[in-house]
This record gives structure tokens, C-alpha cells and sequence, in this order.
């Protein structure tokens, strides 16, 4: 189990971002993102090998207690599979979790819009 940090990519595009957790496995945590910033729109995109796993969003107000986070259309945001989704909450810390799988390769990338 390994802890998967982000990185910061500005964006040619006036106020974007892209956050980006490195290649995380089966059983890996993610470093939470401070969304600091009036970040107005963000996206999430889920892209690699999945094994059986499942990726959720999921965001905190207080940085201690995280729950999954709804896409702004009000379904959940997990991805079973490849993917892109709005994520519906503004929150004060956002960072995914991966569940299950077996042999499990995958890159989350956050696009926010807003001011950091």
C-alpha cells in the first residue's frame, strides 16, 4: 500500500488547473487536495487499468471525516471503468479512494477552475 501524492499543472486557459494523484494500485490512499481556492467547476477523470477496482471521489469539510461525493447531475461519483464526471460539491478537501481489485493501475486527475 503506497500513498499517492498529487501535482499541480497550470493550464494555458486563464484559472485552470489540473490535479493530478499519481499511478495508484489496488490498496493506495491519496493525498488530500485543499481546494482553497473558488474552485466554480471541477472534473474528475479516472483513466488506466482497473482490476476489479473501484475509484470514489470523495470530499471533507473539516479534513478529518471524507464521504463520497454526487456528480452535479446527483448520481454517485465512483468509476468502476474509465471515465469523466462532474463532481457536484464544493467541498473544502476532495481526494479519491480506491476499493478492491486485483492487479490495479490507475491515474485520477482532478480539472478545476477557480483561483488558487
Amino acid at each position: 500500500m503506497a500513498v499517492q501524492n498529487y501535482t499541480v499543472t497550470a493550464l494555458p486557459a486563464s484559472n485552470t488547473w489540473l490535479v493530478t494523484w499519481g499511478t495508484a494500485g489496488d490498496s493506495d490512499t491519496f493525498t488530500p487536495f485543499p481546494m482553497t481556492g473558488g474552485f466554480a467547476k471541477r472534473t474528475a477523470q479516472v483513466e488506466g487499468t482497473f482490476g476489479g477496482a473501484t475509484i470514489t471521489i470523495n470530499g471533507s469539510v473539516d479534513g478529518t471525516n471524507y464521504e463520497a461525493l454526487t456528480t452535479e447531475a446527483g448520481a454517485a461519483c465512483t468509476f468502476a471503468g474509465k471515465g469523466v464526471k462532474s463532481v457536484g460539491e464544493l467541498t473544502q478537501y476532495i481526494k479519491p479512494t480506491t476499493a478492491s481489485g486485483s492487479g490495479s493501475s490507475l491515474t485520477v486527475s482532478l480539472l478545476i477552475h477557480g483561483t488558487i
